[in-house]
């Protein structure tokens, strides 16, 4: 930058006057200056410098001058000894923005072919309006002859991008790309320049179907809230023993109908088209749009699905054929499901592909639709993407911003729709098995038990009607298994007083059949005899205490029975008669005395046999049942009381108001109600 000169010269001066009286005048002699200079390089081109020195023209001239000088260098070396050789530019699609910031944007061959070394080589990448800044990279650090390099240029776009050709198919912008080196002391730079193709935020090209991943919006907060109210809605609807995941596949499968969106074909950009080499620019619509427009081909209409599965935490997949593209989510690893054999393999996962083509079919009927498609395809005609791997490739979504409302389906629509439609589906499911059964039935008819694995089987698909009819064969034939599901049969269609009498036929056959125990407790629960509901819990807290820590709640007794039980036991001591003529009922008031509920029950059980309409009788099964928390029971002979003696059942009014009391109200807050179906 700084350059320090000095200088002498010697010889002679020969001078002419060229005006005045002494003109023509010439003279000559000795001659000597010395001196030097200071100067400061700007640039490769520019110099400015002071300087100073002393000049002797003996007799003519002699003395100091100072000097201020500025130089430009002008380079006449034409010679780019760091060649661009050729340069590729990538298309740019703003679907694929957080992708297209890590990927070289330029990639140019680059070559030193003078005989010095290159060194200093760095890149500068700029695109107005779409990058914030110019991007530097650094190249090779030394470039001898003959050596070559690929220079590489990242883009970092901004949010401008997603807009740039809003409107548009696409649109170009000026790219300007510099690969800047030292040269034998010189700095250069050679210039990339190109017209960049954008296309609009809806474009995409299907050479790599795992860029479809970049459309599924699961975050998408209209999405979210489609997939919790479908999920809320449908929630303990059915319980029919398949996958979880089918079971909300399904549900949102119906949304999808329910939001009213229906297929129909892009006449400007066909799927089927698009799909194949050489890959035109395909359009396609965000979920969001999808779900405001209300309409979408196949592609879209799958992407839409995908996006509601992953709200629900369901693992996709798109799977392409020529004809169209299905929507695919996997199944767990330990998913036991009808039909397997023909479920998509891939990733040693099942996978479950869905035809959106027409969400107004049933479902089963869609992923039926979908597996015919995918099966008669060879393997080189069809792909399957899962979008995880695609995100891991592409990044996650960058959306447009929203323009237009998501009509969220109303929840009692969804219930409705989802559970006469899963109807159709249980029956798909249990096809197979339930085929071979009828077939060895067909064979032999003297086992019930075959008859009522397949009442199971219908009623465990919520097919009640088909299994009431297996069950009762197998159940006249005193098969105790079958008695059991039929009660079941009666509790789930709340005809308690039909089922309990089976349960307890049941029971006599086999006492330690744990659920059918379980069963027996949870009907006595729900009809209000928490003490024959202790009993039972008893008893199978004993033969199968897993099965009883299921329900638990069975063997609690509130503070408030124990009260009730308290207070109603003070109010039949100062009513009871102490002597009575009936030796039966005298027996049981003595004990009932000593406070042995239990022994006084049953003298007064066996009274009841022979005096069934002695109010004394149903008076004191009333007042020991409501005492063990047998309220439907207490309730039961109060009633019978009431009819024959209306004044004694006035004065003990209180064996019927726990009935309504907040005992039972928080008792029954535990109850579920489901039954086990017994097979054996």
């Amino acid at each position: 930058r700084l350059l320090l000169k000095f200088d002498s010269m010697i010889g002679y001066s020969h001078s002419v006057i060229n005006s005045g009286v002494s003109k023509g005048v010439s003279s000559g002699g000795f001659y000597y200056s010395g001196g030097g200079d200071l100067s400061w390089r700007i640039n490769q081109e520019w110099s400015a410098g002071l300087g100073g020195s002393y000049v002797n023209h003996n007799s003519l001239y002699q003395g100091y001058r100072v000097t201020a000088k500025g130089s430009y260098f002008i380079n006449l070396d034409s010679t780019h000894a760091v060649q661009v050789q050729n340069a590729d530019f990538i298309e740019v699609f703003p679907s694929l923005i957080n992708f297209h910031n890590t990927i070289p944007l330029v990639s140019a061959e680059i070559e030193n072919v003078e005989k010095y070394n290159a060194d200093g080589i760095k890149y500068e990448l700029k695109l107005k309006k779409y990058m914030d800044d110019t991007v530097y990279s650094e190249g090779p650090p030394l470039m001898k002859e003959g050596d070559k390099s690929t220079a590489l240029y990242y883009p970092r776009f901004n949010l401008e991008l997603k807009t740039a050709a809003e409107g548009k198919p696409f649109i170009t912008a000026p790219l300007k790309a510099l690969v800047r080196y030292r040269y034998n002391d010189w700095f250069y730079k050679e210039k990339i320049k190109h017209d960049l193709i954008i296309y609009n935020q809806n474009s995409i090209r299907w050479d790599d179907p795992y860029k479809l991943s970049v459309f599924i919006t699961p975050a998408d907060s209209d999405l979210k809230n489609i997939t919790e109210n479908t999920l809320e809605a449908i929630n303990e609807k059915s319980k029919i023993p398949v996958p979880d995941e089918i079971l909300k596949a399904h549900a949102l499968y119906k949304t999808v109908e329910n939001c009213g969106i229906s297929w129909k074909e892009d006449e400007l950009t066909p799927y089927r088209k698009h799909v194949k080499a050489p890959y035109p620019v395909d359009q396609l619509m965000y979920p969001y749009e999808t779900a405001v427009n209300k309409t979408g081909e196949s592609d879209e209409l799958s992407i839409l699905f995908c996006s509601l599965l992953e709200n629900a935490d369901i693992e996709t997949a798109i799977a392409t054929t020529p004809e169209a593209c299905f929507a695919a989510f996997a199944l767990s690893n330990d998913s036991i499901v009808s039909h397997s054999d023909i479920m998509i393999s891939h990733n040693e996962k099942k996978w479950m592909p869905v035809d959106l083509r027409n969400p107004q079919q049933n479902f089963d009927k869609a992923v039926v639709s979908a597996l015919n498609t995918w099966n008669k395809l060879k393997e080189n005609q069809r792909g399957f993407f899962p979008l995880k791997r695609g995100r891991e490739i592409y990044f996650d979504p960058s959306p447009p911003a929203k323009n237009g409302t998501v009509k969220i389906p109303k929840s009692e629509d969804i219930a409705e729709s989802y559970l006469n439609d899963i109807k159709s589906y249980s029956y798909w499911e249990i096809k197979p098995e339930e085929e071979m059964y009828k077939e060895i039935i067909g064979i032999s008819e003297e086992y019930p038990e075959l008859t009522n694995k397949l009442g199971v089987l219908y009623a465990r698909f919520e097919k009640y009607e088909e299994a009431y009819g297996e069950f009762e064969k197998s159940a006249k034939k005193e098969y105790a298994p079958a008695m059991v599901n039929l009660a079941n049969l009666y509790f789930l269609d709340d005809r308690l007083e039909e089922a309990l009498p089976l349960y307890e036929k049941a029971y006599k056959k086999n006492a330690y059949n744990a659920p059918m125990l379980q069963n027996m407790a949870i009907a006595y629960y729900k009809r209000l005899d928490f003490g024959l509901t202790r009993d039972i819990y008893k008893k199978l807290e004993f033969i199968d205490y897993e099965l009883a820590e299921e329900v638990p709640f069975m063997a609690e007794r509130s503070a408030e029975m124990k009260k009730a039980s308290s207070e109603g036991h003070d109010i039949g001591l100062n009513s009871i008669n102490v002597f009575t003529d009936n030796f039966l009922i005298e027996k049981g008031n003595q004990y009932y005395i000593l406070n042995r509920i239990k022994q006084s029950q049953a003298f007064y059980e066996k009274a009841e046999i022979r005096s069934p309409d002695n109010p004394e009788v149903l008076l004191s099964l009333a007042r020991v049942n409501y005492e063990l928390d047998n309220y439907y029971k207490a309730t039961e002979y109060y009633n019978k009381l009431k009819e024959i003696d209306p004044e004694t059942a006035e004065k003990n009014s209180y064996l019927t108001s726990q009935n309504k009391g907040t005992i039972l109200n928080k008792a029954l807050e535990n109850l579920k109600g489901d039954v086990r179906w017994a097979e054996e």
